[in-house]
């Protein structure tokens, strides 16, 4: 029960279900034209579409599948960051998942971008206004997790974009901790990336994840 965050620990009998009779007819979607080839692509257009609607986008918004929040977050990092040819400043904070730090890291590491650290305020939590000091005429992004994977503290990331947005600065959410447990409307805010781990809170198997994105971003390959 205690781990629970870490991973959802016990599945819904629906997703041993799904596995089995994937994993029975296995196939590729969009690869073939028989009817188990067709059928898997349409699961695969239901799934997007559901991320869409349990997220409310619209098709403004892009759905990737990914291994993980790992490689989502990685992908909206590098494949955004990536895009610019001059040294660029990134906001995050100190409670930012390895999967976020270790690729900003990486890249400041490359001479490629500036890290901004923000730190939490006396109740642990990061506060709007430290994320709209620390802007820089040269910031570029914003990375904030939705909830903090240590200490549970929840961020306002609708606040926070709302801010982003002012400055014309993209921002991206780690939602790994949050989907699931909080609702988020996407259109009503001004996030432009999000990215969610499938076996948390949503309850799915491991090894599997998405990112959602606005699709003028038009990220990069990783």
């Amino acid at each position: 029960y205690l781990d629970n965050g870490a991973t959802s620990r016990f599945k819904p009998d629906g997703v041993f279900d799904a596995v089995k009779r994937e994993l029975t007819y296995s196939v590729n979607p969009g690869r073939s034209g028989h009817a188990d080839a067709i059928n898997c692509a349409i699961r695969l257009y239901e799934t997007r579409k559901a991320i869409k609607d349990f997220l409310g986008a619209d098709d403004t918004y892009e759905v990737v599948f990914t291994s993980g929040c790992t490689e989502a977050a990685n992908l909206a990092i590098m494949g955004y960051l990536y895009k610019f040819d001059k040294k660029v400043d990134v906001i995050t904070t100190v409670l930012e998942h390895n999967a976020v730090l270790r690729p900003l890291y990486k890249l400041a590491a490359l001479g490629r971008i500036n890290v901004i650290l923000v730190k939490p305020n006396a109740t642990g939590h990061i506060s709007p206004a430290e994320i709209k000091k620390s802007i820089t005429p040269n910031t570029k992004l914003i990375a904030i997790n939705h909830i903090s994977n240590v200490t549970g503290a929840a961020a306002d990331v609708t606040e926070i974009a709302r801010i982003g947005a002012q400055f014309n600065i993209k921002t991206f959410v780690d939602g790994a901790q949050s989907l699931g447990h909080v609702n988020m409307n996407l259109l009503d805010t001004k996030i432009d990336m999000m990215a969610g781990a499938g076996h948390k809170g949503l309850h799915g198997p491991q090894g599997i994840g998405f990112l959602v994105f606005k699709n003028n971003l038009k990220l990069l390959p990783i």
